[in-house]
């Protein structure tokens, strides 16, 4: 099992907040019973794992241009 990255204070404060947004975003990318509804049948991990990162650069992107 993989290790959870040790989180800066300020970070760590807002966990539940984190986890919180990351179901949500699993449940509307994925489905809460684990399907792809947005994608056809044969979506695979490899799929998802883009779509993932593609969310983490626009997630970044907005919060570094808000920040600055």
């Amino acid at each position: 099992m993989a290790c959870k990255p040790v989180l800066r204070p300020e970070l760590a404060a807002h966990t539940t907040y984190f986890e919180g947004v990351a179901k949500n975003l699993a449940d509307k990318l994925v489905g809460p019973d684990c399907r792809l509804p947005p994608s056809p049948p044969g979506t695979t991990f490899a799929d998802l794992e883009e779509r993932l990162v593609q969310l983490g650069r626009t997630i970044t992107q907005d919060t570094l241009t808000r920040a600055l």
